[in-house]
């Protein structure tokens, strides 16, 4: 319940302060794939698209939004894909390719296409990236230069932006009543939640960047009603983790401390 209010407070903290709304486009990328991307927006994605020359002066921002959009991976797999387009679709394909997988942006879609425009987002930039989602196409963040390199507003951005594609009833449907005692903890603590429908879940404990540290249940079948589990946490430094449960269904994160 906390998640779902964060993420109510995220979403109507930029509806109020950016009404922007994407524009569409429908083109192939580097590799001849076809992309429409209001249809990856309604399927559930989040797409951030980063306008590059390239450039020597594109690498350190676009580097950063890449490492931040990587450190989602584990906790919303395939959530979130990364566009990464030649700024006035003047630049061949290998070259956009090779100076994104030579600067460390391999897991990335490539295009050098006249359809996907900068100047439908504002002014232009080098680089220039946008964070795009939700069936109402809004976008959550439009920064040019080094005022991308906000690692903070990066976060904040793709967690609104993740919160508009995700159905919290949805989710509170699943798994609800959702409980860490205690919270700080010490050696142990004890995870308490019910469940609509008996369901096979994997558990896990993420780190701040959202890496899989320890396994805990991996498709243990769990009875409908209420569920507790107690979970050992002697091995684990003081510091702030994430509980993820999920499976092929719904991802479900709960913030914890360790204070051993």
């Amino acid at each position: 319940m906390k998640k779902n209010i964060i993420f109510t407070i995220l979403l109507l903290c930029f509806s109020i302060a950016n009404a922007q709304k994407a524009v569409n486009f429908t083109c192939n990328d580097c590799s001849g794939k076809t992309h429409d991307l209001f249809k990856n927006l309604d399927s559930g994605k989040v797409v951030v698209i980063d306008w590059v020359m390239p450039c020597s002066s594109c690498i350190g921002p676009s580097k950063t939004t890449y490492n931040v959009v990587k450190s989602y991976d584990t906790i919303y797999p395939g959530k979130i894909v990364m566009f990464v387009a030649d700024d006035y679709a003047n630049t061949a394909c290998p070259s956009i390719i090779s100076w994104t997988d030579n600067n460390g942006m391999p897991n990335t879609i490539k295009f050098s296409n006249s359809a996907i425009k900068m100047t439908d987002y504002g002014t232009n930039g080098m680089p220039k990236v946008v964070i795009i989602a939700g069936k109402g196409h809004d976008v959550f963040f439009n920064e040019n230069n080094s005022n991308i390199s906000n690692i903070t507003k990066l976060q904040n951005s793709l967690n609104a932006a993740i919160a508009a594609t995700l159905n919290l009833k949805e989710i509170d449907d699943f798994i609800y009543k959702t409980e860490i005692l205690p919270n700080p903890s010490n050696e142990k603590l004890t995870l308490n939640f019910n469940l609509k429908n008996p369901e096979k879940l994997n558990i896990s404990v993420l780190n701040i960047v959202g890496s899989e540290i320890q396994k805990i249940e991996e498709n243990k079948y769990f009875n409908s009603g209420e569920n507790s589990l107690e979970i050992c946490t002697e091995n684990l430094n003081d510091g702030v983790y994430f509980l993820k449960i999920f499976n092929e269904k719904v991802n479900k994160t709960l913030k914890i401390i360790i204070n051993n």
